[in-house]
């Protein structure tokens, strides 16, 4: 009868009283699993690497300050100021008239003057040319009564730079 494994001496070339018997099935499978374990890993690392250096990182919204008041003279004018800056090209300002329930969108880098439904008026001029929404520029509602909402939505991200809600 032959024997499912191999004798072989412990030592060659030394006799020995005992004989060591060798088992050709392989690796372990504990130490399989952790090897396999291992692999995918380094795998899931190296990916992660390379992914994450393709893609660009995500775009941040700036933000600002905005604030109406209302001008002494003129009843439902009201006068507003940014102060931050961001540029036009990447804004939109959206203004919600309450007594209309109509909102304006004006794209201040294309238009300068937006109106609404009910009547309510909005200007913007960049004062300074630069193309950035900044402090010196003119925001203009005429119009406009408490409870209308100003919102300033950076495109990119479609967050709010700033809001206001009139007084």
């Amino acid at each position: 009868m032959e024997k499912p494994w191999k004798e072989r001496p412990v030592f060659p070339g030394r006799k020995t009283s005992h004989r060591n018997f060798f088992d050709e099935r392989g690796v372990s499978p504990v130490i399989a699993v952790i090897l396999m374990v291992a692999i995918t890993v380094v795998l899931a690392a190296v990916l992660y690497v390379m992914v994450s250096r393709i893609l660009p990182p995500g775009e941040i919204t700036p933000r600002g300050n905005l604030r109406f008041e209302e001008d002494g003279e003129n009843p439902c004018k009201y006068k507003g100021e940014f102060q931050g800056s961001v540029r036009l090209d990447k804004i939109e300002i959206s203004i919600f008239d309450t007594s209309a329930d109509d909102t304006i969108l004006l794209k201040p880098d294309k238009e300068t003057y937006k109106e609404s439904a009910g009547g309510l008026n909005f200007t913007f001029k960049d004062t300074n040319e630069n193309e950035k929404l900044d402090v010196v520029d003119i925001l203009l509602i005429q119009g406009g009564d408490t409870g209308d909402r100003v919102i300033i939505v950076y495109k990119n991200t479609g967050e709010s730079v700033a809001t206001q809600t009139l007084n």
